[in-house]
């Protein structure tokens, strides 16, 4: 992860009192070889979105949620 990337990116860095630079090196090495992919924690169908927008912007979901526009067939 870049400098760039924190700052244009949208990307986000959190900080971590059980992990070491060792640590944070090898991960910013897994995301930079493209390693690492999202979290998906809630999956819905789309007429449920202000919902699942709600729960998102209230902490309720961690990691990534994904719509559905036709049935549930993820």
């Amino acid at each position: 992860m870049t400098a760039e990337d924190l700052v244009r990116g949208g990307k986000a860095y959190l900080g971590s009192y059980s992990s070491t630079m060792a640590d944070l090196a090898r991960v910013i090495a897994l995301a930079e070889a493209g390693r690492l992919g999202p979290v998906v924690t809630r999956r819905a169908p789309l007429e449920d979105a202000a919902e699942v927008l709600g729960d998102l912007r209230a902490g309720k979901i961690v990691g990534r949620a994904v719509l559905f526009p036709g049935p549930m067939n993820p």
